[in-house]
């Protein structure tokens, strides 16, 4: 039985400054503190976090504090529009809620030999601000306000606060915004020299990272302002919601815990699950919140209606990203993940690796702007029960692109193919009643198949016997002694004896036109390559050093389609920054050992070496590596170290040297 519908609790849309259901956290201390020193900021997450009613909270506090305030919602602009016609939206909007419309299109006009983004810039440099800076001498005048410290940022109207809301639709538009992003950090920036910047702020959110806000490579990231944290609900700061359950204070405070214990405090899963049991009268308890959360969230028809279950469906999908990748990064992430299985008295407790936060990693940025993960002391955690549940193995399994289905498929098949016949009979029976019994026992579960797990096992390899570094080794050329894991000499593959480099002339050699230190090599695991014991990821090389490019010698095992990314380089400044270098098949890396029939070398630019003919000893097979050329966007800043990590594809990469050009 149900009772009138609870208009309490919003679970869609912004909520109003004075709403009784909103949920006051630590990122509204720090956006307002920030906000009132004149500290440029901006608050990066997933969606239906509360990111606009945090917005529209703070405003509202600074308008009672007598500051200027701006909203821009860019999807009130439009998409499908020129740069022109963006531009002069926003300022429209911004001149409304001004009071300045005429003026500004005035300026508008008259300045149409300005590019649209200067155009809107300079308004309000020189039309918004000095207006402002006017009716605050007016009050002066008056007596009505106190002067201002200089060089401090003034807290009255003529200081202005501008909100950017909803960034991420900036990616619909058919033009690049690097040069709107560009320009709000030089309003920033400029205060050093122009002193009237500091009655300008900006406060940016949206679903985004910072590298999304500038994407061309050759400008400078959008690397200032303070990043503001929106978590998720705690329990303390949540305990107001308890009050509208509609139960006496001890039934409903033990409603809500549950509550958060399924939701993990997410905002718009915890008002959902809250809005619906305040408006069922039979959940009462946490066993009424157990039944409202299966039929709300876990039922078939519930996936494919609840807004929040789908956005975190499409963002996984449809992103740019390469999916197979995405899906398998996931899924370790949900095995690492320690959860509790409520409704089976058990604790899923694997052992698997777990994923580290690496922002500059863009299938760990896509995870954590779906929202379907967080971060818990550096690690990716699935964010709540919720999303453990719905988004499980077997929707991994399910939403797994075909070829990557198929390729397991194959690999079977062959694996039987090889065993002989009686082996293979063997197995299919073998199999054939394990499955059989699984499901005449276990009916209530669906029965999957799945590829022995992604992670590579830790063995104690023998430390390979490598030359000792010349001394004539200049500190460009990287030393990678303490992390080669086989010798240019030595099979380090199964398979072939002959699966070595030793035509690799190894010491001080030229390729390509660079001088590297050839001696060994650090090898990557993969998916055909994780037993050896080969690690996933060598972090902490030493670079320490400034430089204005930095070039790779390296190579892959194994095929994978062209295209996809078999690892990544990690670049750590000095100052805190990292840069992410995707290693792409077909284009930085390719199979090192190259048959008759493959893609001829010379449709290769990156090709630093190949085999002699007569060091092959075969006419259809030979070895080659490649050189990839990193320009880096940070010459004045030192490089300390570089990370070299495995994306776990068909191909795993290695590395033979890394050198650097010195600034």
């Amino acid at each position: 039985m149900t009772r009138p519908e609870s208009t309490f609790y919003v679970t869609g849309g912004t909520l109003r400054h004075d709403a009784p259901s909103y949920v006051e956290r630590q990122a509204d201390k720090d956006l307002l503190n920030a906000l009132v020193k004149g500290e440029f900021c901006y608050v990066l997450t997933s969606r239906q976090m509360g990111k606009s009613s945090l917005m529209v909270r703070t405003a509202s506090k600074l308008r009672e504090q007598g500051t200027t305030v701006v909203v821009l919602d860019l999807t009130a602009v439009g998409q499908n529009l020129a740069p022109e016609q963006w531009y002069g939206g926003l300022l429209s909007r911004l001149g409304h809620q001004l009071r300045m419309e005429d003026t500004l299109d005035d300026f508008w006009f008259r300045h149409e030999t300005l590019g649209p983004c200067q155009r809107f810039f300079t308004a309000i440099q020189r039309i918004v601000l000095p207006t402002l800076l006017e009716s605050e001498e007016e009050a002066l005048a008056k007596g009505q306000r106190k002067p201002r410290v200089p060089d401090v940022a003034p807290q009255g109207p003529e200081r202005l606060v501008i909100f950017v809301d909803e960034l991420d639709v900036v990616r619909s538009l058919a033009f690049s915004t690097d040069e709107f992003f560009a320009a709000i950090r030089e309003c920033y920036t400029r205060r050093v020299e122009d002193p009237g910047f500091h009655q300008l702020t900006f406060c940016l959110l949206g679903v985004a990272t910072p590298s999304d806000l500038i994407r061309n490579t050759q400008l400078t990231p959008f690397n200032i302002g303070k990043r503001i944290e929106l978590r998720d609900f705690e329990e303390h700061e949540a305990l107001a919601l308890a009050d509208a359950l509609g139960h006496p204070p001890q039934i409903a405070q033990r409603m809500l815990r549950q509550i958060l214990r399924w939701t993990s405090g997410h905002p718009y899963l915890t008002q959902r699950l809250c809005q619906a049991a305040a408006n069922h009268r039979t959940a009462s308890g946490t066993r009424g919140v157990d039944e409202l959360c299966r039929e709300i969230f876990f039922s078939n028809r519930a996936r494919e209606r609840d807004d929040n279950l789908l956005f975190v469906r499409e963002r996984l999908l449809r992103s740019e990203v390469d999916l197979i990748n995405l899906l398998r990064l996931y899924r370790r992430v949900h095995r690492s993940t320690q959860i509790a299985s409520f409704f089976r008295f058990h604790i899923a407790l694997r052992k698997i690796e777990p994923v580290a936060d690496e922002e500059t990693n863009p299938l760990v940025s896509i995870l954590r702007l779906s929202g379907v993960t967080k971060v818990e002391k550096g690690i990716l955690r699935v964010r709540n029960r919720i999303y453990h549940r719905v988004f499980d193995p077997a929707w991994v399994e399910a939403n797994m692109p075909v070829a990557e289905l198929w390729r397991r498929w194959l690999a079977i098949w062959g694996a039987i193919k090889r065993a002989g016949a009686f082996i293979a009979t063997a197995f299919i029976v073998l199999l054939l009643t394990s499955v059989a019994l699984a499901v005449w026992t276990r009916p209530w579960e669906r029965v999957r198949f799945e590829r022995t797990p992604r992670t590579a096992r830790h063995v104690n390899r023998p430390k390979p016997h490598v030359p000792l570094r010349e001394a004539a080794a200049t500190p460009a050329m990287i030393d990678l002694s303490d992390f080669y894991n086989a010798a240019l000499n030595e099979a380090w593959h199964l398979g072939p004896r002959t699966n070595h480099l030793w035509a690799l002339p190894s010491g001080l050699q030229k390729l390509a036109g660079v001088e590297f230190d050839v001696r060994g090599l650090i090898q990557l695991a993969g998916m055909n390559l994780w037993r050896e014991g080969f690690p996933e990821a060598v972090r902490g090389i030493a670079v320490r050093q400034k430089c204005e490019r930095v070039h790779f010698l390296h190579a892959a095992a194994w095929k994978v389609p062209e295209g996809t990314q078999v690892g990544n380089y990690v670049i750590r400044y000095a100052d805190g920054r990292k840069r992410f270098i995707p290693i792409l098949y077909g284009q930085d890396v390719s199979d090192w050992l190259v048959t008759k029939n493959e893609k001829p070398d010379n449709e290769f630019e990156t090709l630093a070496w190949k085999e002699p003919s007569e060091a092959s000893g075969s006419e259809n097979r030979s070895k080659r590596l490649f050189k990839s050329t990193w320009e880096n966007p940070f010459p004045e800043v030192e490089i300390l170290a570089i990370d070299y990590t495995s994306t776990m594809t068909d191909a795993a990469p290695f590395l033979i040297a890394i050198s650097v050009e010195p600034r």
